[in-house]
């Protein structure tokens, strides 16, 4: 009977002098150790990251309900009804965007009108301190 040298498992029927105890021990040894790690670093991760990741799987579960209440709500509207709430819905989405683009127009307005301000000050004082 022979056996492979990369396979070293105990075998009851193998003589002593074949069976390497130290390797045996070792690897014991070291999955001992590796669970112990595991549990430590499951332990760590569990006690650092409870109370925020609690806090936000709440907020999650909490706008996860509100999106499904909302499309069980659509589902259950007849077809006219369905039909009067998407189009308030487009309208509504382009007044968020003329809304948007409303500020971003008056930001780029006042904007323009501070630079030429500053241009008539500095042209302004830097004349009356040469004379």
């Amino acid at each position: 009977m022979t056996q492979n040298n990369s396979q070293q498992n105990y075998n009851p029927n193998q003589p002593a002098e074949d069976f390497d105890f130290n390797k045996a021990q070792q690897e014991v040894d070291v999955q001992q150790k590796l669970k112990e790690l595991e549990a430590q670093v499951y332990q760590t991760t569990k006690e650092t990251t409870s109370p925020e990741t609690e806090t936000e799987s709440r907020f999650m579960e909490q706008i996860t309900g509100g999106i499904q209440t909302l499309r069980n709500w659509f589902d259950n509207l007849p077809q006219v009804g369905k039909l009067i709430v998407g189009i308030g819905a487009i309208m509504m989405g382009f007044s968020v965007l003329n809304l948007f683009l409303h500020v971003i127009t008056n930001l780029i307005s006042v904007a323009i009108l501070s630079l030429i301000l500053y241009g008539l000050y500095k042209y302004l004082f830097s004349n009356s301190q040469t004379e």
